[in-house]
């Protein structure tokens, strides 16, 4: 089935043979990673974990934005991308995309393949599908084993 974007939970987005087949297919993807996924930093061969990444964002880069409706109202978190070195395929680009609830302060990341001109707010929307492809799955599955 065609797609324009591609979007996992962590099971899936910490496989790094998952993400190079995607971006070898130039399927633009959010996929959740662990705090501790190794992520290059640069042209060698240097990686720092997701957590190390944004821990040097600064304040200033943070930005609050809607992840979509939730059952109790729009899901309002701060959020923030660092770019990753750049896929050897012009156009795209590699992004950590991280996530901060202002409830707890506690951080979801993402790894990010997609057109270069991709916004944070475009990255975010995507990160947001997520959660209603969650929320509907145990209702599909109650109606399509009743179904059988």
């Amino acid at each position: 089935m065609p797609a324009s974007w591609v979007t996992a939970d962590e099971v899936d987005g910490q496989d790094p043979a998952l993400r190079g087949w995607l971006e070898g297919r130039g399927m633009a993807h959010v996929l959740a990673i662990k705090s501790s996924e190794p992520l290059a930093v640069g042209d060698g061969p240097a990686k720092r974990s997701a957590a190390q990444l944004a821990e040097a964002v600064p304040a200033e880069r943070w930005v609050g934005a809607s992840a979509g409706q939730g059952a109790k109202g729009r899901r309002l978190y701060d959020w923030t991308r660092i770019q990753l070195p750049p896929p050897p395929v012009g156009g795209w680009q590699r992004w950590l995309l991280v996530r901060r609830s202002r409830r707890d302060g506690e951080l979801a990341f993402y790894a990010c393949f997609g057109p270069a001109d991709t916004s944070l707010l475009g990255l975010v929307r995507v990160a947001g599908t997520r959660w209603a492809i969650e929320m509907c799955q145990p209702q599909c599955t109650h109606i399509c084993g009743r179904a059988a």
